[in-house]
């Protein structure tokens, strides 16, 4: 077998997915690249979407389907998932969302053009909950900027595609809503190098009830957790940290009051996002309401992203 043909384990953790799930696993089974293990863990859906897979795995033998006897959330069935997987390269999916048909060929080629990069992101085109095309959000290109952007916003989409060996490396998903944040500065840690291929290869969709609308006042914790880890591994210039599921726990609880007030203003924020038109008195007075109920929080966000922005523009244009 050549490296151009080795078997990508494609792994998608399921929840609740029904109406988007026939979509999203057909965007993969249909992917010029062939050579293809889809490892689909369904986390206890109530909605019909297990008994869509369990037909849709009748129909196609390189699906492989599993179920959680609980809801266990998504680190829990992706750490599965890559437990089973067994190809060469691993490749991530959710069930809402919709792979463009040559996206693993071109994800693997880049790995294969670019032996020092060990970990391939894409470009995302935002879908609501229609399929209607919201905007297009460009990663960055030159893997140096890498480190720039890493400790202000993940700088990869998790709709990566990387070597088998590199999870083997890292270690499976800790930290749930901040898993892949975590992963990619695990990887940094560790000089493993990930970039972007400069193609939107995937639609992703912003839906109630998904992490992109509901990240939430406790994701916004863990992810700051992620980070200060990462910054104690530097510091101590080690591999290992002082993470504890305790202390995870200890850091995601809020008070009923925060989390009422975060959610508000998170609502401002997804509103700004959801601005189809770029009409920009609208953003900004969707922003300043999202920063009037959480100005820590918010505030610390918009100058993140102000900074990440303005590198990933330099990036581009360079």
């Amino acid at each position: 077998m050549s490296i151009e043909n080795k078997l990508v384990s494609v792994v998608m953790p399921t929840y609740n997915v029904a109406k988007f799930i026939k979509e999203s696993v057909y965007s993969i089974l249909n992917q010029t690249y062939k050579n293809i293990e889809f490892v689909i863990v369904d986390d206890f859906s109530t909605d019909g979407t297990y008994e869509i897979l369990l037909e849709l795995a009748s129909l196609d033998n390189r699906i492989k389907l599993f179920r959680n006897p609980v809801n266990s959330k998504i680190a829990k069935s992706l750490n599965y998932g890559l437990k089973v997987a067994t190809g060469h390269y691993i490749a991530r999916m959710d069930g809402d969302d919709i792979s463009v048909l040559d996206r693993i060929e071109k994800q693997v080629a880049y790995l294969i053009a670019n032996p020092e990069i060990h970990l391939a992101g894409i470009n995302m085109i935002l879908i609501n909950e229609s399929g209607e095309e919201i905007k297009r959000v460009e990663y960055f290109s030159k893997p140096q900027n890498s480190y720039k952007l890493i400790t202000l916003f993940s700088p990869v989409p998790h709709f990566w595609l990387t070597y088998k060996w590199v999870y083997d490396q890292v270690g499976e998903y800790r930290i749930p809503k901040a898993e892949d944040y975590d992963f990619l500065l695990r990887m940094t840690t560790m000089k493993l190098n990930f970039c972007n291929v400069q193609d939107y290869l995937i639609k992703y969709r912003i839906r109630d009830g998904n992490t992109a609308t509901h990240s939430g006042l406790e994701q916004r914790k863990l992810l700051q957790y992620g980070l200060n880890l990462y910054k104690e591994r530097v510091k101590s210039n080690s591999l290992k940290d002082s993470y504890s599921d305790s202390e995870f726990e200890r850091i995601r609880n809020s008070s009923k009051l925060e989390e009422f007030i975060f959610s508000i203003s998170n609502y401002f924020l997804f509103k700004c996002a959801m601005n189809k038109d770029n009409n920009k008195l609208f953003a900004i007075f969707y922003l300043f309401l999202s920063v009037c109920f959480s100005p820590f929080y918010q505030s610390m966000y918009f100058v993140r992203k102000y900074k990440y922005n303005k590198i990933i523009i330099n990036d581009l244009n360079s």
